[in-house]
């Protein structure tokens, strides 16, 4: 019997959008829980800190993603047209 507790830990993840108004209105109600930015020094926890990494995370693939709606919006036409 391992003493390690991670060891029979499991995980599910949930997709939480399909669309990219999902996905932007995911973003926007992170931001809305995530603790306000201290003006002075930074002392948010490291839950806190990782609330915002992952918000910036989720917003630099905002690009990406509607890149690649766009080629899947031409193969789809591409595909119809033929």
């Amino acid at each position: 019997m391992s003493s390690n507790p991670w060891k029979f830990m499991s995980c599910t993840f949930e997709a939480v959008s399909s669309t990219r108004d999902e996905y932007m209105t995911t973003i926007a109600k992170l931001r809305t829980d995530a603790v306000p930015i201290p003006a002075k020094k930074d002392t948010r926890s490291k839950a806190e800190k990782d609330h915002q990494k992952l918000i910036d995370n989720l917003e630099s693939r905002v690009e990406a993603i509607d890149a690649e709606i766009a080629v899947g919006a031409e193969s789809c036409l591409s595909f119809a047209l033929s």
